[in-house]
Parts: C-alpha cells; sequence; structure tokens
C-alpha cells in the first residue's frame, strides 16, 4: 500500500514487558495530540499482522530486555521488505548495527520525540523513496556471497582491534 494511503504513523507489535510498556509510555505522552495515528499491540498475528504492517508508515523496535541486546533481525527484515521504516534501539552487536544502518533509524530516548514528529511532517513522496531505497539497499546485502564475504571483513577487523 502506498505511504499516502498508511493511516498509521507509527506501530508498536509484540510482547509487551515493563521496560517496553516504559517505552510507549513516552511515545504516547510525545505523541499525545496524533494517538489515532498509532497502533500498539501485543496480540496481532497471521492476516492482522499484515494488515497493520501494510498500514503503518514506521515501525517502533524497543528490546525486550535491559542490558546485552541483539539486533532482532528477524523482525526488522519483514518490516523492510513490506516498505515500512524501522526505529529502532542500537544493540550489543556492532556487526549487525553495521549491517543495518543503512537499513533502519537507531533511535534513543531523548531523540525519539524528534524523530517521530519529523516522521510525521515529512512528505508522502520522501518516505515511499526512503522505505523503497531501504528494501532495494536490503535486497542487494542479502546476496549471499556478499554477506559472507562481508563477514569475514568484519571479523579480521574486529580481530585486529
Amino acid at each position: 500500500r502506498p505511504m499516502s494511503e498508511r493511516t498509521v504513523d507509527f506501530s508498536f507489535i509484540g510482547a509487551i514487558n515493563e521496560r517496553r510498556h516504559a517505552c510507549l509510555n513516552d511515545v504516547c505522552l510525545s505523541y499525545y495530540k496524533y494517538l489515532n495515528r498509532l497502533f500498539i499491540s501485543n496480540d496481532c498475528w497471521d492476516t492482522d499482522y499484515t494488515d497493520a504492517l501494510s498500514n503503518t508508515k514506521a515501525i517502533l523496535n524497543f528490546h525486550y530486555y535491559d542490558g546485552r541486546t541483539i539486533l532482532e533481525t528477524h523482525r526488522i527484515a519483514e518490516m523492510i521488505t513490506n516498505r515500512v521504516l524501522v526505529y529502532t534501539e542500537r544493540s550489543d552487536d556492532i556487526y549487525l548495527d553495521r549491517q543495518y544502518a543503512l537499513l533502519v533509524n537507531f533511535i534513543n530516548k531523548k531523540d525519539m520525540t524528534f524523530l517521530m514528529h519529523t516522521l510525521r511532517n515529512t512528505d508522502t513522496e520522501t518516505l515511499e523513496a526512503l522505505a523503497e531505497q531501504r528494501y532495494q539497499t536490503f535486497k542487494t546485502q542479502c546476496n549471499y556471497k556478499d554477506f559472507i564475504s562481508s563477514v569475514l571483513d568484519t571479523f579480521i577487523e574486529l580481530n585486529q582491534m
């Protein structure tokens, strides 16, 4: 679905624990004028999930745990392939954060309000172009041969530090 037809600015879909609840509370407080443009669910599966993705401009991805975190690439990949912009926290995995640097917006709490209002005020053509660019970049990065080469290069680079 084109960005111009999407009625949700931001979605969060996932299990909600105390940490994520606090993050989402901050989102609601900073975006209170547009609460009807937010979709938050911990019970969204199958066609409901697909429909939610096709109706949202951007996904907020908050880590479930504090401390040692991973980048939830399985979630992010599906969002990118559905041309949904991804706003996520950085992980403790330097390699994956580097690999996804051109595919997602890394956020922290202090910048979240600014980023959300920036997206809200960005024209749909620009958002559409950005989502498509990230999708095309993702497709290129998914080349297995290039991926293995990149992993080896990063492994060598990290071991030389």
